[in-house]
């Protein structure tokens, strides 16, 4: 009897139909890919030992690995729908993981690369690129390793995993108990009426009268910026700041990154001899740990006069406001009483839907990108396109940006599928899902967005565009993952500049209400405010990227986390930490994937605004930028890196001094 259709298997590579998707349905997908990929990994190894081919081997488990991953990343955003949809995803992703962590380390298909790779010169650039990537995490993952390294190397990992579910267990532990109750509406005094709102129903939903402030960073910097109550922002800033301490030293998220920073150390000199930073860069585009050390210093020795500097200034805001020594709680707050327009006032120039809008204007007149809507969703808020360029399909994007019950505060952008030709000859679109965490509409009023959601949503933008523009001849070669972190950070972060500039703001505002847009003198006076608080940020983000490497070079040099900690952020003339402050336990980079990566996101800003200053002097419109943009870093997929495309770019290597002139620091 003819088996029901199942929506996730997906062949014509449409739109999913998510409204008909049962549990069954996946539990059924996860199934069959998986036995469609055991049976062709078997066809393959049998059937190419003779002479491996491109189409035979590359093409094949190209094909089968494809399939799998779209059914594990399609089903993601099931998760929401409760405990029964969570436990069948997250049971199955840990299939699939198993799967492609064998595979890595499957030495008779290992073999069959290796020998395509040497016997077949005549291999144009992209197969010899994907071929290269492919040997590359093939060594990466430890195939050379014997039975007896093997089980050692099992062994790090297995206690890696346990760390990692650590780190988050005390994490999501810590901000659960760290929410503040309120019941004296005087102690909001400043805070905007919807976002009073907002914490008057967490305390419904909790059972109790009054307000309940999460800790979360909208709650957090909410308070920080309006609430008049110095022992308020004080009490909330010490809750978000201290989320990840423990009292039980086992259990505190210090402990765990020292751990996990120790077994990656051995891990590395495992499989390669070398640091985990040296191990881990060979799958990015970073030419080696010593140029991404020696542009971090270089840019902490920059900004550390800027940052002592504004640190004089937030004083003599104190002052000002008579507040006596300003402190970390206050630097919002008084940032906030000198600005032109608040974040709140500003959020009711931008609605989601516009903002939308522009994202899909952006996209056609600069990269040649057309948005048209589709029905398929997996949630009423999530909105679907079909992306066209000329008269192909490139992709499907899904846009679940605000957030609902179940979905948790997710902010992040997965390829489901890439854009790419199989060994038929058949276009396969691309499907990029595109999260963040906007506040949902309600009482009549559409989804506002200020600047900080707005560049979330360029941010994540960037992301799906790195899919979305780059085709291939395989899977493998279209994935972002494997360009590394800061090359898709680049992305992102380009995508973020024009956010930055007051032409395109204004041109993009419109009140909620009155559909009056901001006027330039009030774009530049925002924008101008945005950017003092923004050289913190960069120093912050500066810090910890120095924190991240020198902590998984040497972590055994005897040093603890704090002083370590605290070291980098005084090379970076950050604001000394309070006593109870513990940021690096609470960042979940470092365990998610962005271990000795961190640098990704000063790296990728410094190389993005050195391209967009080609946008600024040509047009942030400019058709031919555009294409140029295209060609030097999309049309030729993972097969050239970012300073490789930069070089095409310019005709000359990255250059620094776009960055930091924007910062002020030239």
């Amino acid at each position: 009897m003819q088996q029901p259709h199942n929506p996730l298997l997906n062949d014509n590579r449409a739109p999913i139909d998510y409204d008909s998707v049962t549990l069954e349905h996946v539990k059924s997908a996860f199934d069959t890919v998986i036995d469609n990929y055991e049976a062709g990994l078997r066809q393959v190894i049998d059937s190419q030992q003779a002479q491996p081919s491109w189409y035979g081997l590359v093409l094949a488990m190209d094909n089968v690995i494809a399939d799998v991953q779209a059914v594990a990343y399609a089903t993601l955003p099931l998760a929401y729908k409760g405990e029964p949809w969570r436990t069948v995803i997250w049971d199955n992703l840990a299939r699939v993981q198993d799967l492609f962590r064998e595979n890595r380390r499957n030495e008779p298909l290992h073999a069959l690369y290796e020998r395509l790779a040497s016997n077949n010169p005549g291999l144009d650039v992209y197969e010899r690129a994907t071929l290269d990537k492919v040997l590359q995490e093939y060594r990466l993952a430890g195939v050379h390793l014997d039975e007896t390294q093997l089980a050692k190397l099992q062994q790090l990992e297995d206690e890696i995993l346990e760390h990692r579910y650590g780190f988050f267990e005390t994490l999501e532990e810590t901000i659960e108990r760290s929410s503040i109750d309120i019941t004296d509406e005087a102690r909001l005094a400043g805070v905007p009426q919807d976002l009073r709102d907002l914490m008057a129903e967490e305390a419904t939903k909790a059972g109790l009268t009054g307000w309940r402030i999460l800790c979360n960073a909208r709650h957090c910097n909410a308070i920080l910026e309006f609430a008049d109550d110095r022992g308020l922002r004080k009490e909330v800033y010490a809750a978000y700041h201290s989320r990840g301490a423990h009292e039980d030293p086992e259990k505190d998220n210090g402990n765990h990154l020292q751990q996990l920073a120790l077994l990656r150390e051995h891990k590395a000199q495992l499989i390669g001899g070398c640091s985990y930073p040296q191990l881990i860069l060979q799958g990015k585009a970073a030419e080696s740990v010593e140029s991404v050390q020696q542009l971090l210093h270089t840019l902490a020795w920059k900004i550390r006069p800027a940052m002592l500097k504004a640190r004089l200034e937030i004083q003599r805001l104190a002052q000002k406001h008579a507040l006596g020594d300003a402190q970390p709680w206050d630097i919002k707050y008084l940032r906030a009483r000198e600005q032109t327009m608040s974040s709140d006032a500003l959020r009711e120039y931008f609605t989601l839907d516009n903002a939308v809008q522009a994202l899909a204007d952006l996209a056609q007149r600069v990269f040649g990108l057309t948005f048209v809507p589709e029905t398929s969703k997996w949630h009423d808020s999530v909105k679907s396109f079909s992306v066209r360029q000329g008269d192909e399909v490139a992709g499907y994007l899904y846009l679940d940006v605000v957030q609902y019950p179940g979905k948790g505060r997710v902010v992040h952008t997965t390829a489901v599928r890439h854009r790419r030709w199989d060994a038929h000859g058949r276009v396969h679109p691309a499907s990029v899902n595109m999260f963040s965490d906007g506040a949902p509409g309600q009482d009549g009023v559409p989804s506002l967005l200020d600047h900080l959601a707005l560049r979330k949503l360029f941010h994540e933008f960037g992301h799906a565009l790195h899919v979305l523009l780059m085709p291939a001849t395989n899977h493998l070669l279209s994935d972002p993952n494997r360009a590394g972190s800061d090359s898709q950070e680049f992305y992102a972060k380009f995508l973020e500049r024009w956010l930055w500039s007051a032409e395109y703001l204004v041109g993009i505002s419109a009140h909620y209400q009155t559909g009056e847009p901001l006027t330039q003198v009030q774009a530049e006076s925002v924008l101008a405010d945005l950017r003092t608080a923004q050289l913190d940020r960069c120093a912050l983000d500066l810090s910890m990227a120095l924190f991240d490497l020198e902590l998984h070079t040497s972590p055994d040099d005897g040093k603890s986390l704090q002083q370590r900690l605290l070291e980098c952020r005084e090379r970076c003339g950050c604001w000394p930490l309070a006593s109870f402050e513990k940021p690096a336990h609470a960042l979940d980079h470092l365990v998610s994937g962005y271990e000795a990566g961190y640098y990704s996101y000063i790296w990728g800003e410094v190389h993005a605004i050195d391209v967009f200053s080609h946008f600024e002097q040509w047009g942030l419109f400019d058709e031919r930028a555009g294409k140029r943009f295209r060609a030097a870093f999309a049309d030729w997929a993972n097969a050239k890196s970012i300073p490789e495309g930069i070089q095409d770019f310019f005709e000359r290597p990255m250059q620094a001094d776009a960055f930091l002139r924007w910062y002020g620091l030239s």
